[in-house]
This record gives structure tokens, sequence and C-alpha cells, in this order.
């Protein structure tokens, strides 16, 4: 809502993160580093161990030993290494290999007039933390804004910050609103249009000003749809991939060592060395990074992974520290996304002083060292939304402030100076990621190389013509809503007029639902028990109602602070609200509500006055159903396999004749075939994937084969582990459901031990 001062006020924050779990991590001793052969320059790894140490490359299936005073050091062949000494385990990322040569991605048109344009700065780092409103941001990091605030005196004068109190999302979580930072189009432009797809992708454009540039996801795979190695569309790099075959940037942080480090972990081969302070290490292994493979939790070896991260960015900036072979400075871009963030109800205080060292090593230098960052560079703090699931959203306020994430620019004093009116006007006003994008296209783009031939680059980077050939009128959604955020912006800047969803828009009205009165409860009921018979239709959509529990709902529950229950466990009504638009048939409710055997199942039911008074379950939106996909598709699927393979096995053929014999069992040997073929076909794959990368010979190297076969038998032992975990938990659940029967009680399915996949984040 809007206050006296014409700020959109968003409702009290006071509270919501009161009882998130506080993560400190203390990192473990670091005996692993880089040297260098004097003679080749090859990259050596120095190990401070006095015996003989176990290390893994990527390629390796397991750890092997190696006597580093008898063979000398060991040789840094690959991306990265796992070292064991003793009790002591150590990550470590090899040092970017230089290329002098700017493999440029995206020409420029002929005719562009942004051929004549350089850029403003020398250096621009983007960092990303995953899903932190910007309250969450103030609350969580109070250095980093104390940082930001009196940054003049921690940088000696050579920068300022300026950060944006009205920023704003255009979706619930990261694939809408990533798709719109780093290409400045929609996500179901990029999935409609695929390869075809156009999009100004800061990484080419950056690489076509001759900027060398970096890129890091911070996740790997461990989404439902995708590969243990793949990455989910929640990483940029998921859109990217589809739409040019490539990795974004000239050199990527391995994402698959977090993949490696988790599975190794799980083996027990690879421990952490790190700690949690404040005596939490024993609630350190359901601490995870909900959803994701991220290392064992919070951690890869003996440092954080925010940090693996960290050092490996410093590894990229001093790598390319100097001039290139024109006798030119480089210039760099890179970005960096943090899913360390992306867990509800917790505060990662550790990363609060990590991110203040890490910003004075870029811009000031650490230890008499010189700063990692040249005086004209630019760095970027932003979030794309803010926490989407867990205690925080849902309540009113926290799904509220969702809607607001943190953008903090880090400017060289002398752009500041001269941007200083448009700074000034657009730190109060409604702004997003469109907005970021054509900011950073200004960038790069924003300096004439002769001041006999300006232009006004508002306009031409608004021009699809400058950047697309034959593309005259087909604007990007970033050059269509977006402007540069450091002139001033439009003055009657509305929601609908830059393509924020009015789901998301903050300045509406909202008002909240009583749940004692009478008038307001009859609405909360409704939704519920709509939203009853939406969930039990899912359940029956994907094929599993016959073996998982449905929802049960009773609207004449007599505790008013609970209006409705399920028949297998109390479905607790926490907050509720609507927006009251001019004609009362389209107003929009709102219900969060809890299960109460089912604790970590947060729901959102949202429906319009007409859905629910008209009893149209289809039109009821529920946000967060994820929490149940685990159970349904994990449990409940493969229970009904399961069963199907025992009835199979126990099928009586005595009452069939010969014929109906034989084709039953021709059927069964079908549907068998089939499984081996679908197994086999995924093995190939996904080991093709991983392992094979070299396509200038028809043989495979060594170092693929090794890679191959350890995928291969990783593959069939998780399989076989699966399986046997299955019929494990399988045989739990029976036992638990034959003595509850006993008892007269029947509980929802996994209550007490599904753990639940975070919603994308």
């Amino acid at each position: 809502m809007l206050g006296g001062n014409g700020i959109c006020e968003l409702p009290s924050w006071k509270n919501l993160t009161l009882d998130d779990t506080v993560i400190d991590i203390e990192p473990g001793k670091t005996f692993v580093h880089i040297d260098h052969d004097q003679l080749t320059g090859e990259q050596l790894i120095k190990v401070d161990c006095d015996i003989p140490f176990d290390y893994h490359f990527p390629s390796m299936y397991k750890f092997q030993l190696w006597d580093q005073i008898k063979n000398g050091p060991l040789k840094f062949t690959e991306e990265y290494v796992l070292i064991k000494c003793g009790n002591e385990n150590n990550f470590l990322t090899r040092e970017p290999i230089k290329d002098n040569k700017n493999h440029m991605k995206f020409p420029i048109p002929q005719n562009s007039v942004l051929k004549d344009q350089a850029p403003l700065v020398d250096d621009v780092v983007l960092l990303l933390l995953d899903a932190v409103s910007r309250e969450h941001f103030n609350e969580e990091f109070p250095k980093t804004i104390a940082f930001f605030k009196d940054l003049d005196s921690h940088t000696n004068g050579t920068h300022e910050t300026f950060s944006f109190n009205r920023y704003n999302v255009l979706g619930v979580n990261s694939p809408p609103n990533k798709a719109f930072i780093y290409s400045g189009q929609s996500k179901d432009y990029l999935y409609s249009e695929k390869k075809n797809a156009q999009g100004t992708w800061l990484w080419e454009l950056f690489e076509r000003q001759g900027f060398v540039t970096m890129h890091s996801d911070g996740e790997c795979g461990g989404w439902w749809e995708f590969g243990y190695r793949g990455y989910a569309d929640g990483a940029i790099t998921y859109f990217y991939q589809k739409a040019r075959d490539k990795m974004p940037g000239h050199h990527q942080f391995p994402h698959v060592s977090m993949c490696d480090t988790a599975q190794l972990f799980k083996d027990q081969e690879f421990g952490r060395t790190c700690k949690l302070r404040q005596g939490l290490d024993s609630q350190y292994d359901s601490l995870t990074i909900d959803g994701m493979i991220v290392a064992s939790p919070f951690c890869m070896g003996q440092k954080a992974v925010y940090q693996a991260q960290f050092d490996y960015l410093k590894q990229f900036l001093q790598t390319y520290n100097g001039s290139n072979e024109n006798g030119e400075g480089y210039k760099r871009f890179a970005t960096v996304t943090l899913m360390d963030t992306h867990s509800p109800d917790t505060k990662l205080v550790s990363l609060d002083d990590s991110m203040v060292e890490l910003f004075t090593e870029l811009l000031r230098g650490k230890e008499g060292k010189q700063p990692f960052l040249k005086p004209n560079s630019v760095i970027v703090i932003l979030s794309d939304h803010g926490m989407h699931y867990g205690s925080e959203v849902s309540t009113y306020e926290g799904s509220i402030h969702h809607h607001q994430p943190p953008l903090h620019i880090i400017l060289p004093k002398s752009l500041a100076d001269s941007h200083r009116p448009g700074f000034l006007v657009n730190q109060n006003k409604l702004t997003s990621h469109l907005d970021l994008h054509m900011t950073l296209l200004y960038l790069a783009f924003g300096k004439s190389k002769n001041n006999t031939n300006l232009i006004d680059i508002s306009k031409a980077l608004k021009e699809p013509s400058n950047f697309f050939e034959g593309r005259h009128n087909t604007k990007t959604t970033a050059q269509t809503y977006g402007d540069i955020l450091l002139n001033p912006i439009e003055p009657t800047r509305t929601c609908n007029s830059i393509h924020i969803p009015s789901e998301f828009c903050p300045c509406i009205k909202y008002t909240m639902l009583n749940n004692t009165s009478v008038d307001d409860l009859r609405i909360i009921n409704k939704i519920l028990e709509l939203a009853t018979e939406y969930m039990n239709r899912k359940i029956e959509s994907i094929g599993v109602g016959q073996v998982c529990q449905k929802f049960y709902f009773n609207s004449n529950h007599p505790n008013t602070s609970a209006p409705a229950e399920f028949k297998y466990g109390d479905l607790a009504y926490i907050s509720g609200y609507y927006l009251p638009p001019s004609k009362k048939d389209s107003q929009i409710y709102s219900v969060v509500a809890n299960v109460k055997s089912y604790p970590i199942a947060k729901l959102k039911f949202t429906g319009s006055h007409n859905s629910i008074i008209n009893e149209q379950y289809q039109d009821i939106v529920v946000t967060q159903i994820s929490s149940y996909k685990n159970e349904w598709e994990g449990i409940c699927r493969k229970r009904i396999e399961q069963e199907k393979i025992t009835a199979g096995e126990k099928m009586d053929f005595s009452q069939l004749n010969d014929a109906e014999r034989a084709h039953i069992q021709k059927i069964l040997e079908q549907k068998q075939l089939r499984e081996l073929m679908k197994f086999y076909t995924g093995l190939v794959e996904r080991c093709f994937n991983d392992c094979i990368n070299d396509f200038t010979s028809k043989a495979i190297s060594s170092k693929e084969e090794t890679c191959v076969l350890r995928c291969a038998e990783k593959f069939i032992k998780y399989n076989e582990r699966v399986g046997q975990r299955f019929g494990e938990l399988n045989q739990q659940l029976m036992q638990q459901q034959a003595a509850q029967a006993q008892q007269g009680t029947t509980p929802f399915p996994g209550s007490s031990t599904a753990s639940s996949p975070s919603e994308r984040l």
C-alpha cells in the first residue's frame, strides 16, 4: 500500500524469521594450495601433509594414493581435486586456463550504431543470492549493509553504493526472474523458441565488447525431472544451453564438483572439515540447501559452498589481471549465483562476514595486496526473488515481502557523479529485473569511441536491429519495458506499465481475512473444500490414488482457529487475505494452511470470488504443491510399480488355458524388455553427456573411458540401492499401517518420514 510520502510501504517484517535456525560455518584447515612449475608454468598441487595422501580427480572412479616425497608434486590436470590427509579433507579448483583469444559468440550487425560504442567500465561482477527478500537480506546480513553505507571510508572514496528500495520480481521463482535478468526475455519465450530464441544474453554482449567472462550457477542437479549432473531450469545455464548448445561465459565454476562431493560424502569416502558454530553439528545433515544436490550440507570439504565460488571468482580475476597479447588491459565480466541462501527457515550469518571480506578484497585489497578489481569497476548485488516456501512465506506479510528482493549497485565515483540525478530519483521508484538488464547493456555500450558520433544510447539499446539481423520490429521484453537505472526514469510508472504481473505488485491494498468472522470463515472453508477436491483429483490424475491416502474435509470443526480438517490430519488455518477490486465477483482470495500431520507442507490456496461461489475447483491455484511431489511420485508411484511386479511374479496361471498363459507371459516379457531398454537408454545418455566432450577424434580418450566406467558403475549401484531402500521403507510402512490399524488410526502416508524437495526456486 502507498504511504503518505507516496512510497510503497510493505507490511511489517517484525518476527517473520524469529525462529530461523542460525547457520554459522567455521572453515576447516586448508592444507592444499596451487604451485606453478617454474619452467612450464603448469599448475601443481601442493599438499601440506607429512604422509602419502589420497586424491580424486573428476574422471576417477575412486581415490588413489600419492606419495609426493617419492613422486614429486601432483600435476593439476583437471578442473578440481579432492584431497584426504588423515582425517582432514580439502577441496580445490584449478585456476582458469588463460585464453588470450576472445571467442566472440555474438556479432553485432554491420549497420548497428552500437559498433562504435565502448564500455563505460573495465570490470563488472554480478553476485546473485537466490531466494532472499530485501528485508530478509537486511536482517541476515547487517555487516554487509553497514559496509555499503560506509563504502566511502572502506574504499578511500573510490566507489559509492546505490540501493533500490522498490526493486520488484516478475515471477514467483528463479526460472522467470533469471531469464529476464540474463537474457532480457521471458522464460516462456526461451522455452518455446529453444534454439531459435533470440535474447540479449549478457555474456555474449560483454564478450562482443572485449570482456573475458565467467559464470557460476552454484548448484548441481537434484531436481525431480533433471539428471544427477544436469542443470535445473532455475539455473540460467539450463536456458542458455537450450538456446546456444554451449555453456555461458568463457569460464565456469565446475558445478559437477558439487555433485561429486555430495555423493562421496554420502558414500563416506570424502568428509568435511568445516564445522557449524553454536553446537549445531548434530543437526548438520538435516540443514540442507533444500531441493538440490549441493555438496554435503553447506560445505565442500574445508570450506562453505559460497566460499568455494568466491575463491574461484578471485582465481578468475587473478588469471586475467594484467594485459593481453595486444598490450591492452583485460576487461572482466563475472556472474555468480549463491544457492546457499535457498534454504527455508535459516539465517546463513557466516556469509555476512565472507561477503564483507570479498568486497574488501575486490575494491580495496587486503593485507597489502592490490584489489582484484580495477578502479573503474561495478559490483551488482541482488536476489531474483524472496523465499517462496517455508514458514516465512506462509504468512501474508512474508508473501508480500517475497515480491521485493534486494538490489545494490556499487559504482566508481566518477560514474556515480555523472549519473547522480538519475540514481537519486530512481532509488525509490518501482523497478524490476528488466531495468537491471538494460542497465548492464548500458555499461557495456554506454561510451562513444569518438565524440564526433554521439548517439541517443537509450534509444539505440531499445532498437532490435542494433542486435539482431532482420529483426527490426521484434523487441525483447527488456527492450519493451525496461529502462536504464543510471538515467531518470518515467515518473508515472505502474506495475502494469513495466510488465510486473498484478499478483506480484506490492502496492495493492490487501485486506486480511478473519477466521472468527462468520462471513470470512465461510470463504475460508469453501476454499479449503475446493482445495481438497483439487488435491484428490490431482492424486488420481497422476495415477497414485489407489496407493496414496486421499484428503477428507470437514468444515464443521469445533475449533475456530482450525476451521477445517482432513480425516487423516487437521488442516490448520494460518492466515488469509483478499484483494478487493472494483467488482466483487473478481475479488481474489488467498488462504495459507498447514497440514498438522505433515508439518513441512504449508499450502497456499488462491481463487477468485466467482470460482469459489460457483465451486469451480479447477480454478483454485495451489502453491507449494511440490511439497507432496516426493510423496506421490517417490513413495506412492514406486509402491504401485513394486506391487505390479509382485502381482506379476505371484500371478496364478492355473485357471488359464495355454493361449491365455502364453499371451500374459508375452506381455510381462515385453514390459520387462521395455524397462530394461529404458534403463539402458538412460544410462547411455547420462554417461555420454557427462563424460564425452572431445569430438575431434572418433576414439575415446582414456580419461573419457575411465569416466564412463565410473559413471556406469555408480548408476547401477545407485539403482540397486534405491530398489533395496524402497523395499525397506515399504516394509516399514506396511508394519506401521498394520500397527496403527490395530489402534484404529491411519496416518497420512509418509507424514513422519517423508522429506520435501523445494519448489524452484
